[in-house]
C-alpha cells in the first residue's frame, strides 16, 4: 500500500508510520520540519512493512538523521530512503551514513542537494561506512519482513547500500578521493551520482582507479558537471589501473558512464578510446561525454575509431563536444566499419550541409535492421535507433533529406536547424 502526504497530513506522523501493511510513504514537500521528520524516523522502530519513505523538501536535518540511525539499527524492512532537498550537514550525514553498517536491508539511500560541504577528515566515517568487510554474503541471504533485530544485525559491519545519490552537495575532491577510495572495493553498491559537485583532478586519479577495479560492483556511474577530466588523470588512472592488472583485465559491471561536462579534453578522449579498444569496459552500454569541446574533431574521431564491434555500447552522447563536420565524417566511417552503436546524440555541434553525406550514412546504419538489441536504463527499456542533430547549422533542404532517409526505422530528432 502507499499513502501519500496530502492523505496523513491530518493525522499523529507516528500513527501513520505505525500503520499495519503500508509499505511506501511519500511526505515530499509537507512541512514537517526537522522535528518531524524526526518522528517519522523514531516511529520506524515499531514498523515491520514500511519499504520506501519520501521525505524530500520538509528541511530535516541532525534531529532528522540522529533519529534515522537509531531506527536504522533496529528496522528489518526499510529499503528506499530519500532525504533530498533538506538541510541536512556534514556531521548529520556521518550518524546516518554510520548506522547502515549495521543495516542490511537499506538499499537505496538519496541524500541529493543537501548542504554536506565536508571538511577536511569528516569523510572518513563514510570511507569506514563503504568498505565492503563480509556484506555480500549477507546480502545474499534476504530479510523477512517483520525480522527480529537479532536477524538483522548478525551480518559483518558494512555497508549494503546498492545505490547512493550525492548529487549537489558540495563534495570537495578531497571527499571524492576518500570516497572512491572505498568504492573500489564495495561490491554490492551499484549506482553512484555524484554530478554537479567540486570533484576535480585531486579525486579523478582515485576514480579512475575505481573503474578499473575487479572488485567493484558499480553499474552505473554519473560524473557528470565535475572538473574530473581535467589534466586526464581520469583516463590515464584508468588505463594504468588495468594495465596493472594485466592482460585480460576487464570491469565486467559498468553499464552506464556519465561524463558530460567533466573538462575532457582530445588527449582525455583518446586514451578512453583505448581502454574501449582493448576491451576493458566489455559490459558498457551508455557512453555520454556531451559538454566537452575540449575533445574536438580529433578527440571524437579517435574514440569512434577505436570502439569494437563486437562491445556493447549502445548509446553515445557527444553532445556539444566541438566535433564539426570531420567528426562526423569519423563517426560515418566507423559505422561502415561496424560500430555496433544505436543511439547517437551530435546537438549542438556545428555542423553544416558538408556533413550532409555523412549523416546520411549514419542514419542508414542506425536502421534496425542489423540489430534487435535494447539498451536497459534501470527499469526502463530506451529507445534505439536514433539520432539527434539538433541545434546545428544544418539547412531545411538538408534535414528534410536525412528525415526522408530516416523514415519510420530511425527516430531523427533536428530542431533548430534551418
Amino acid at each position: 500500500q502507499t499513502l501519500r502526504g496530502q492523505d496523513c497530513l491530518q493525522r499523529p506522523v507516528p500513527v501513520v508510520v505505525r500503520r499495519l501493511g503500508l509499505r511506501t510513504l511519500k511526505l515530499a514537500r509537507c512541512e514537517l520540519e526537522d522535528s518531524g521528520v524526526a518522528m517519522v524516523a523514531d516511529a520506524l522502530v515499531d514498523n515491520s512493512s514500511l519499504e520506501s519513505i519520501d521525505l524530500q523538501l520538509n528541511a530535516a536535518g541532525q534531529q532528522s538523521c540522529e533519529s534515522f540511525a537509531r531506527s536504522l539499527l533496529v528496522n528489518c524492512t526499510l529499503k528506499q530512503l530519500d532525504l533530498g532537498r533538506n538541510n541536512i550537514s556534514a556531521s548529520a550525514a556521518t550518524q546516518l551514513m554510520s548506522a547502515t553498517r549495521s543495516n542490511i536491508v537499506l538499499q537505496t539511500l538519496n541524500l541529493q542537494d543537501n548542504p554536506l560541504d565536508f571538511i577536511h577528515g569528516e569523510f572518513e566515517d563514510w570511507t569506514r561506512a563503504l568498505r565492503s568487510s563480509g556484506a555480500p554474503s549477507a546480502a545474499s541471504s534476504p530479510v523477512r519482513r517483520g525480522s527480529s533485530f537479532r536477524e538483522c544485525t548478525t551480518a559483518p559491519p558494512g555497508c549494503c547500500l546498492q545505490e547512493l545519490k550525492l548529487r549537489h552537495v558540495g563534495l570537495s575532491s578531497e571527499a571524492g578521493q576518500h570516497l572512491f577510495d572505498s568504492l573500489a572495493t564495495n561490491a554490492l553498491l551499484r549506482s553512484v551520482n555524484v554530478e554537479w559537485n567540486n570533484l576535480g583532478r585531486f579525486a579523478s586519479g582515485s576514480i579512475g582507479k575505481c573503474i578499473a577495479s575487479q572488485r567493484s560492483g558499480i553499474e552505473v556511474l554519473i560524473l557528470r558537471d565535475n572538473h574530473v577530466g581535467d589534466g586526464d588523470e581520469l583516463y590515464k588512472e584508468m588505463a594504468k589501473g588495468f594495465s596493472l592488472r594485466g592482460d585480460g583485465a576487464q570491469n565486467r559491471t559498468l553499464r552506464t558512464l556519465c561524463l558530460g561536462n567533466t573538462g575532457t579534453t582530445r588527449k582525455g578522449a583518446q586514451i578512453l578510446a583505448d581502454v574501449l579498444y582493448r576491451n576493458h569496459l566489455p559490459a558498457l552500454e551508455s557512453l555520454s561525454l556531451f559538454g566537452n569541446p575540449g575533445m574536438g574533431s580529433e578527440g571524437v574521431a579517435h574514440l569512434v575509431d577505436k570502439i569494437p564491434g563486437d562491445c556493447a555500447l549502445m548509446s553515445l552522447n557527444l553532445a556539444m563536444c566541438n566535433i564539426g563536420d570531420e567528426g562526423v565524417q569519423a563517426l560515418a566511417v566507423s559505422f561502415h566499419n561496424g560500430c555496433p552503436v544505436r543511439d547517437v546524440d551530435l546537438s549542438e555541434n556545428n555542423l553544416t550541409d558538408s556533413a550532409s553525406s555523412a549523416l546520411k550514412a549514419v542514419v542508414e546504419a542506425l536502421s534496425p535492421a542489423e540489430s534487435g538489441r535494447q539498451l536497459r536504463v534501470g527499469a526502463q527499456v530506451a529507445a534505439l535507433h536514433r539520432l539527434s542533430v539538433v541545434c546545428n547549422k544544418l539547412s531545411l533542404a538538408v534535414v528534410r533529406q536525412l528525415q526522408a532517409k530516416a523514415g519510420s526505422h530511425v527516430t531523427l530528432l533536428a530542431g533548430g536547424n534551418g
